[in-house]
Order: structure tokens, then C-alpha cells, then sequence
């Protein structure tokens, strides 16, 4: 009935119910065909893949949202928590490893921009989704092998030595 209802009714749907319930008729039919032994259950199968691109979006457009996490992205998806991490591991990684690794990467972008300089690294952190600048700076420092200071102060430096041959070139 809801497949026949909201083929009928289509037309008169927003782009994101139209997305919504797309997803969530992709989802049944995939749970009844899975139930029937009739679908692919291979890790690259394209109900995974679309479901991987979709997550990955949603990661991305919510990054800094402290609350993301599995629960939000699971019902996003309209999918079980149990998938969401199965259809990450068959990529050999995790939903929190990714939100982790993008949390980083924000970070970093964040602590070489200058425009960015007047924000502390608390702020940073906090306004990537850390909720402790020392699980932060702890994780930042094995990812990248130099803690956020350092990070900051090497992208410091390296404004000082432009700005001293943009003089020297003026002025020599």
C-alpha cells in the first residue's frame, strides 16, 4: 500500500519526501529480496554502494554537528545500525572511523587557514564536533604525527617566511 500510494501520489511530493521515500521503498524491497535469498549479497552490491555514497554525503553536510553518529545516520538512511556498519566494514573501515578521520581533516584545514588564526585550538576542535580538546589533540597527534599547536604554529612560521620574500623581492 505505501509503494502504490506514494507512486499515485508522486507528483505532489517535495524533492526531499520524494528522496525520503525513495529510500525507504529501496529499503523494503531490498529487506523482502534479502528475505527471499533472491539479492546479491555480495559487498559491492549497488543497494550497499548507494547506501555507502548516501552516508558519506550525509557525513559530509553534517560534520560539525557534535551528534553525529551511527543512530542519526542509520535512521537517516532508514536502514538498521547492523547494516550500516556491515556495509562499512565491506570497505574495510567504520562509520566512527570515518566521521573521525573528517572531523580530523576539518581540523587541520582549519589550522592552516589564517583567516582562522583568531579561533584557539579549543574552538577548533569544538566547532569540528570534538566534545574534549584532548581526546582531540590526542587523536590529531596520531594522524598526523604533530599536535594542533605545532600544526599552527609550522603554518606561522611559514607565513613569516613569505611575507620576509615578499620584502626581500620589494625591497632588494
Amino acid at each position: 500500500d505505501f509503494i502504490i500510494s506514494t507512486w499515485y501520489n508522486y507528483h505532489n511530493l517535495s524533492e526531499d519526501l520524494k528522496q525520503y521515500y525513495g529510500d525507504i521503498i529501496i529499503n523494503l524491497l531490498t529487506t523482502a529480496l534479502k528475505s527471499e535469498n533472491k539479492i546479491c549479497s555480495a559487498p559491492e552490491s549497488s543497494v550497499k554502494l548507494m547506501y555507502l555514497k548516501t552516508a558519506l554525503q550525509y557525513i559530509d553536510a553534517h560534520i560539525c554537528n557534535s551528534t553525529l553518529g551511527v543512530d542519526g545516520l542509520a535512521k537517516h538512511l532508514g536502514i538498521k545500525k547492523r547494516y550500516l556498519h556491515e556495509i562499512f566494514q565491506s570497505h574495510g573501515t567504520s562509520v566512527g572511523s570515518v566521521i573521525r578521520k573528517k572531523r580530523l581533516e576539518c581540523c587541520y584545514e582549519t589550522l592552516s587557514d589564517k583567516a582562522m588564526d583568531c579561533l584557539s585550538l579549543t574552538e577548533i576542535a569544538y566547532r569540528w564536533g570534538f566534545f574534549s580538546y584532548t581526546h582531540f589533540s590526542r587523536i590529531f597527534k596520531d594522524e598526523y604525527g604533530k599536535s594542533p599547536k605545532q600544526v599552527r604554529l609550522e603554518n606561522a612560521k611559514k607565513k613569516v617566511h613569505k611575507l620576509l620574500w615578499k620584502l626581500e623581492e620589494e625591497y632588494l
